[in-house]
């Protein structure tokens, strides 16, 4: 799938420099909430829209995941986990109480409410729909999203042992089902 990350650790550069954004959004600059927007969204609204796979929506829950950033951003303080974490943990929280508040079931999104040209990536997301609920979450966090283990188990409330076990008992069930072998 086009843009889907590894899953491997995230370069403490890129999580130190993440949190100098935080740092300077906390003293007031300005400038900073736009970076910050700017690196984080698009990981946002994937999280999002890969649960409830309607854009409306999605575009719905992230404004309201980034107005909840923007009044909790002040308390936020430099932990082992990356900022993006903390992002993908707030719109977790805001999905499932949607999904709740609606009784919905919270998952990934059916195949058949997709729409656009990409064939593998659609017979990847089907697979990725048969695996377990707690797999699909570490799949879609480690490859979709590009966390690493440490932050796809912040935002799940896992071990990273945990994360990297989930990840790798999917990715072995999705080679077998996209290879053609039974499952």
């Amino acid at each position: 799938v086009a843009g889907a990350g590894r899953g491997r650790a995230a370069p403490a550069a890129g999580r130190t420099e993440a949190w100098h954004l935080v740092e300077r959004i906390q003293r007031g600059d300005v400038e900073a909430v736009g970076e910050f927007y700017d690196r984080f969204n698009t990981e946002v609204y994937k999280y999002v829209w890969l649960w409830c796979g309607e854009e409306k929506l999605a575009q719905e829950l992230v404004r309201e995941v980034w107005d909840r950033a923007l009044r909790l951003i002040g308390g936020l303080r430099a932990t082992a986990d990356s900022p993006l974490s903390w992002l993908l943990g707030l719109a977790r929280d805001r999905a499932v109480r949607h999904f709740h508040s609606r009784r919905y079931r919270l998952g990934l999104v059916e195949l058949g409410e997709l729409r656009g040209p990409e064939d593998d990536g659609r017979e990847l997301l089907a697979a990725v729909r048969r695996l377990s609920p707690p797999q699909q979450e570490a799949i879609a966090l480690t490859f979709f999203c590009g966390l690493d283990d440490v932050d796809a188990a912040a935002v799940m409330g896992r071990t990273p042992a945990m994360v990297q076990a989930l990840t790798k008992r999917g990715r072995v069930k999705l080679a077998a089902m996209l290879t053609g072998g039974a499952l």
